[in-house]
């Protein structure tokens, strides 16, 4: 666990990196992608790598490096659907953060 927890900390130490997270899981309304899940919804993917890139005004080589740093991190899921490549969180991680600062908090 630490390992994983050393990865996302590391992700999301990026300010703008973290931005884009928050973002990430702020348009899919933090429905995350079950990975166990054959049938993957429409309305589940409404953050594309398009909205990203207009909305921080980034170049879409860093928009692409930011998110490669969050997948091998293990925060978010791409999906390719049509033309498009969308983002969910996934849930796994930050359930680790969440049990991570508990744990802390309840010392």
């Amino acid at each position: 666990m630490n390992d994983r927890l050393i990865k996302t900390f590391s992700a999301l130490s990026n300010n703008q990196r973290l931005a884009i997270f928050q973002k990430i899981c702020e348009k899919t309304h933090c429905c995350f992608y079950d990975s166990t899940s054959a049938e993957i919804s429409d309305d589940l993917y409404s953050c594309n790598v398009g909205e990203i890139s207009s909305t921080f005004e980034l170049a879409p080589a860093t928009v692409s490096h930011h998110l490669k740093e969050l997948k091998n991190a293990g925060l978010i899921n791409m999906q390719r659907k049509g033309k498009f490549i969308y983002l969910t969180p996934l849930q796994e991680p930050l359930e680790e953060l969440k049990l991570f600062f508990s744990g802390i908090l309840n010392q």
